[in-house]
């Protein structure tokens, strides 16, 4: 490479301070950082500037916005333009789709099936019949997606479009050529009419686990390639500096893309919300790597939505990769759902509590299913097993990731259910999913939850002669409402527990009856508003007390890991092929037999002058994890109105109870008393009630035993009456 800048000694000095001091005092790869370190020595000054990352370093890099035009013998702003479809409807409506998908232009995803018309074939179930037997994708149930969007790995691509092998080159190209490649599937094959699809990628974070991002040119309906190259450029460790042939270190400036240098994510989220901020970015699979290098923490999505509020949408709480022996890639998962959602009162709900908008979604990270030599197990195809259900308007892409960042949106596992309406009215207004009502203290309102229920999902066993209970006929056991204060933000932000989570209501078909004739279920619960919360639900196809998957509080157990057959067990090759396909079709029957759903919150905040209001029995242990403790139920000691019950006026429809203080606990492992009796199974119903337990985020139950997540019941209910906190109308069910 030749040497195009000048040599700046003073950027040399400063850079070095970084270069030997990042991630947490870690010594970086000496070839990375000499690499990086010889493009910011002969950069000239506007490309570069110095400043005070997140670790307090002193640190030379890209401005970010660098950019010799004349340098550039690319011209890329008339590519990416994705064909105007009038077959797409642009009224409002749910949709269906994914985001996290992969071609076999990543690396890790080799079999010769993995091409892109492929995957976008079984998205859209166009030519299912036609994929190949050895990809195993089972589609003759279910509905074709709406939208999707392919995330390669943003690393050097050893494929074409095609599947053939190449010289590797940078991702941006293989985007390119996706753009292409779906244009003429569209026009010389008559291909996905009506369909919405878009390339992102999958970008390996700096420190971090992987993140799907999808770059978004405001108003074009255009993938902006020149964008993609950028970035690719300054913030990919794993597309090396000879992949780029086209003059980029002078177009573009040094790159700053250290490995190890956590603050490098932060570089590039701060590019995305400042130059394309209608972008999209997930955290995936979060709890992939806890405990090692790349963990996710509370504290790491806290700062990537400080950087990048209005890129970073949320995280993949219903990971893909669910056809492996440890499920999701993962060791922390439960029922098929990453710990931070499974847990209630755990990550998810720790930053719901400050009144964050981040929000949860599923993707099938589709690499293969099971490899052509039998040897190797991965996922599921697109809209086989993991889907999102959004409300969007319009019919680009664009208004897709509108609909995905509002929050209106819902996610689930083998098809559990097949639509989902869930919302607060109170007067004449409404909110659902991702929305926000602003009610006064102690107004009226009605939640209802509506779903309909799917005949038949895509289960179907791999390999013939395997026998098998498991049908492909999903039924809803039972919804949990789950519900927790909003208390502002908190003083540490590695805070990953919220004291305040509690499954407030459990809904079977006891409350939900019959269906209408389109095959919905509805049901509502009147009650007051008297606090700042959210409710969000998750629903299962389990019991309670379900021996190897949920506790008797409803919780998701552990998933085991399944190990693997190992040959050398095996006196022959053919016997351990059939303990292999034998162990493929268990995984299998392991993810269409626990099956879940998670929605999105909707948030009710009371008019109290930028004040929280918690039940009182929190309010100790909320204090105590607050940045501003002052805001929390200031108006307590005013005098009760004449409709709203003080402590010492219970409610008349209620009983109130005495209600025992909460405390902070102290370490990760310990537990919150709370102030709620558990609910027990339909069978036990009437019987003596246990005193119930908020666990922080880092404990979840392995087995049913000892683990009494707070589950509010119609005694526990008449606690937070009697506070004229909550009080509960109309309910046709007794306990």
């Amino acid at each position: 490479m030749k040497n195009v800048f000048p040599f700046k000694p003073t950027a040399m000095l400063l850079s070095s301070v970084v270069m030997f001091g990042v991630c947490h005092q870690e010594m970086v790869k000496a070839a990375d950082a000499e690499e990086v370190q010889e493009m910011i020595e002969e950069a000239p000054a506007e490309a570069v500037h110095t400043v005070v990352n997140e670790n307090g370093e002193v640190e030379v890099e890209n401005t970010g916005d660098y950019y010799q035009e004349e340098a550039d013998p690319l011209d890329l702003s008339e590519e990416g333009q994705l064909k105007t479809d009038d077959s797409i409807p642009t009224d409002e409506r749910t949709v269906t789709g994914e985001f996290h998908s992969h071609t076999n232009q990543s690396g890790d995803a080799s079999e010769p099936y993995m091409v892109l018309e492929n995957v976008l074939d079984a998205a859209f179930h166009e030519n299912v019949d036609q994929l190949p037997e050895e990809g195993k994708a089972y589609l003759e149930e279910g509905e074709a997606f709406d939208y999707y969007m392919t995330a390669d790995h943003l690393r050097k691509s050893p494929r074409d479009v095609n599947g053939e092998e190449v010289d590797p080159q940078p991702t941006w190209k293989t985007i390119r050529d996706d753009v292409n490649e779906f244009i003429r599937l569209q026009e010389e094959e008559g291909k996905y009419k009506g369909k919405i699809y878009y390339p992102g990628f999958e970008w390996d974070m700096f420190g971090l686990d992987h993140a799907t991002v999808a770059i978004v040119e405001d108003g074009s309906n255009r993938v902006p390639i020149e964008a993609y190259r950028h970035f690719e450029w300054l913030y990919a460790y794993d597309t090396p500096t000879e992949a780029f042939t086209d003059n980029e270190l002078e177009v573009f400036g040094p790159r700053d893309n250290v490995k190890e240098d956590k603050t490098n994510s932060y570089d590039g989220l701060r590019w995305l919300q400042k130059y394309y901020p209608e972008s999209f970015l997930q955290a995936n699979h979060p709890s992939r790597h806890n405990g090692g290098g790349g963990e996710v923490r509370a504290e790491d999505l806290r700062d990537m939505q400080d950087i990048a509020p209005d890129v970073v949408a949320g995280f993949e709480g219903m990971p893909g990769n669910q056809l492996g022996g440890d499920r999701g890639e993962m060791r922390d998962i439960y029922g098929g759902a990453d710990e931070m959602i499974a847990k209630v009162g755990g990550v998810w709900d720790s930053l719901l509590g400050e009144g964050r908008d981040l929000y949860n979604y599923a993707n099938s990270d589709f690499h293969f299913k099971v490899s052509s030599n039998e040897l190797y197990s991965s996922g599921y195809w697109p809209s086989e097993y993991s889907r999102n259900y959004t409300e969007v308007e319009g019919n680009t892409f664009q208004d897709i990731v509108k609909g995905l960042k509002s929050g209106n949106s819902w996610s689930v596992f083998g098809d559990l259910i097949s639509g989902l309406d869930f919302f607060v009215t109170a007067g004449d207004q409404t909110a659902t999913m991702g929305e926000t009502l602003h009610l006064d203290k102690n107004t009226e309102a009605n939640l209802t939850i509506r779903f309909q229920e799917t005949l038949k999902n895509n289960y179907k066993h791999l390999f013939e002669d395997y026998e098998s209970d498991v049908t492909n006929n999903p039924i809803l056991d039972h919804i949990d409402l789950i519900v927790g204060n909003i208390y502002g933000k908190v003083a540490d932000k590695r805070t990953d527990f919220n004291p305040t989570t509690r499954i407030q209501e459990r809904f079977d078909a006891d409350d939900w009856g019959q269906a209408d004739e389109n095959g919905w279920y509805s049901m509502s619960l009147p009650f007051h508003v008297n606090e700042d919360m959210y409710m969000r639900l998750r629903g299962t196809n389990h019991e309670l007390g379900s021996e190897g998957e949920t506790d008797w509080e409803g919780n998701p157990l552990l998933d085991e890991y399944m190990e693997k057959p190992n040959q050398d067990d095996f006196e022959t090759e053919e016997d351990f092929m059939a303990a292999l396909r034998l162990y493929f079709d268990q995984i299998n029957d392991r993810n269409y037999s626990d099956l879940w759903f998670y929605s999105n919150p909707i948030k009710l905040l009371v008019n109290d002058n930028h004040t929280y209001t918690v039940p009182e029995v929190f309010e100790s242990a909320v204090k105590d994890i607050v940045e501003d403790p002052s805001t929390i139920n200031v108006a307590a000691a005013e005098e009760p109105s004449e409709d709203q019950p003080s402590e010492d006026q219970p409610s008349e429809d209620i009983p109130a109870e005495e209600s025992p203080e909460v405390e902070t606990p102290e370490q990760e492992d310990s537990v919150v008393e709370a102030p709620t009796p558990s609910k027990t199974t339909k069978e036990q119903r009437g019987t003596s009630e246990t005193p119930a337990t908020v666990s922080q985020a880092s404990v979840l139950p392995e087995t049913g035993e000892g683990d009494n997540t707070i589950l509010y019941t119609k005694a526990a209910f008449a606690i937070l009456a009697g506070l004229g906190l909550l009080a509960v109308e109309g309910r046709k069910k007794e306990y």
